[in-house]
């Protein structure tokens, strides 16, 4: 079966997400995204209607389509909270690690969220339980219907036990066991599977009773019969009893709430000083637009409309053929700004990580607050990435440095008009460490330059000192080992110059 876009957004529209994550966070729903996730600038979810669309046609027919699609995006709303960021999945451990992780969240939350039934539509959307024909659907089988030799069952209740607490701001370590005992768990199963494949199936192997082949699905076979149907919604009472014995997680409504808080929180993972760091820079930042924007509100009609004669207005029928300056004092004429920052994002910038994200999440909190403050966020590493979207404002630092041929032109298209722009460019080692094409010194010199304009702030170490050259004179250059101290302090300072 379908279903449009319109139908999902109107089903969107009834669920009362605020209530489930213990705070007003806007969600959305996006038609050109191929997974969900949770903006912390934005304090927004955004759905991925192809994931519910595809997830809907496999599923033939039913009398309640509000319910199956209800229980999809509670699906993806908890992964954009709990699954975790960091993640670092090889290729061939992505398959593993999103069963499982699937799993983990739909027990950790199978009786959180009013109306939905996940083991229905984990029936449903695989089409009943199946018999494996490799090791990922033996892995498969396991995980999510509980049938496979009892010691695994034991060895995935442990493992979702252990790792409850992750969560979306979950550290690299975390992340790391999680996918290590995850992989490894997949690896025993294939093992198995070779040896045993009919201890993965879901027919009757008629073993004896307690044997090694004997899994959750055949032990309860004296249960009721095959074709019985469970009152809870179509499902065979055999199969709906797996789930509810095998992975019996318990948690209080108080421990959920506190792993969704946890995911939710886009501090998190700073330490005290941090975060009283950005909570002044953004106290500060607001303090400087709010003093400016009430010096420059306000006054007479005549004077409100009176100032710089502007003839776009009358090509376009605008009633406002004066436009007032907003700015009388300093060298800003246009009461706005644009702040650009190109930052490194070569692995050697992994400890200032965290705070950095911190730091383009306030600037995108007050952004979001203020229409006279915008930001671009450049992240260079092997080139430079310009972010699109606002959610692309996350830093994630690895691998090397090597600014592209065209950065001058990337830099000047970053530069808006009819506003004051500030660039703050931040590297913390050379620009230029994966460069191997001749002279890298007069290399880095040429793409250097770049950045030698005048409101524009560089911070890097004396790594490259030596692609400034004597011809870089236009830019102000700041040599320091403290790169996220001088960053919030060039931040604040250019906003202070650009509302003074």
């Amino acid at each position: 079966m379908d279903i449009t876009f319109a139908r999902c957004e109107q089903i969107l529209e009834t669920l009362p997400i605020g209530y489930y994550t213990g705070r007003r966070v806007g969600v959305s729903l996006k038609d050109d995204i191929p997974t969900s996730y949770y903006v912390p600038a934005e304090d927004t979810i955004t759905i991925s209607y192809p994931i519910i669309r595809e997830g809907v046609a496999k599923i033939d027919s039913t009398d309640d389509i509000e319910s199956v699609v209800r229980s999809m995006m509670y699906h993806e709303v908890s992964h954009a909270i709990l699954t975790p960021e960091r993640a670092e999945i090889r290729k061939e451990q992505r398959n593993a690690v999103n069963i499982f992780e699937d799993e983990r969240i739909e027990t950790l939350l199978r009786n959180y969220y009013h109306g939905v039934n996940f083991r229905k539509q984990l029936y449903d959307l695989n089409g009943g339980i199946h018999k494996p024909m490799n090791s990922e659907g033996a892995f498969f089988n396991a995980v999510r219907f509980g049938i496979a030799p009892l010691r695994y069952l034991d060895k995935i209740n442990k493992l979702i036990s252990r790792h409850a607490k992750i969560n979306r701001n979950s550290d690299y370590y975390e992340c790391s066991s999680y996918i290590y005992d995850i992989w490894n768990l997949y690896r025993e199963i294939a093992e198995e599977f070779k040896r045993n494949p009919e201890s993965f199936s879901p027919e009757d192997e008629e073993e004896g009773e307690g044997g090694e082949g004997q899994n959750q699905f055949t032990q309860m076979m004296g249960e009721g019969e095959e074709g019985e149907e469970d009152m809870d919604g179509g499902i065979p009472k055999l199969n709906s009893l797996i789930r509810d014995d095998v992975h019996d997680i318990a948690n209080t409504l108080s421990d959920i709430k506190d792993m969704i808080s946890a995911g939710l929180d886009i501090k998190s993972r700073l330490n005290k000083g941090q975060k009283q760091d950005l909570n002044d820079l953004q106290k500060t930042i607001e303090t400087i637009i709010s003093n400016f924007n009430k010096k420059n509100t306000g006054g007479s009609g005549i004077n409100t409309y009176s100032g710089v004669f502007n003839p776009r207005a009358i090509a376009r029928g605008d009633y406002r053929y004066f436009e007032r300056s907003s700015s009388i004092q300093g060298n800003n004429k246009f009461g706005t700004c644009h702040l650009n920052l190109f930052i490194d994002c070569s692995g050697s910038f992994y400890r200032s990580e965290d705070l950095i994200n911190g730091v383009l999440e306030v600037l995108s909190s007050v952004e979001r607050k203020n229409r006279n403050f915008t930001i671009d966020v450049i992240f260079c590493g092997m080139g430079a990435y310009v972010c699109k979207d606002k959610h692309e404002r996350r830093i994630k630092c690895d691998g090397g440095n090597e600014l592209p041929n065209d950065m001058k032109d990337i830099f000047l298209a970053m530069q808006k008009q009819n506003t004051c722009n500030y660039n703050i460019v931040l590297f913390d080692g050379d620009a230029f460490s994966d460069y191997y094409g001749g002279d890298k010194t007069e290399h880095g010199r040429r793409i250097f330059n770049a950045f030698d304009y005048k409101q524009t702030t560089l911070v890097t170490d004396d790594d490259n000192v030596r692609y400034l050259g004597s011809g870089f004179v236009n830019a102000k250059v700041v040599v320091t080992n403290n790169y996220t101290s001088e960053l919030i302090k060039h931040i604040t300072k250019a906003l202070t110059v650009a509302f003074s």
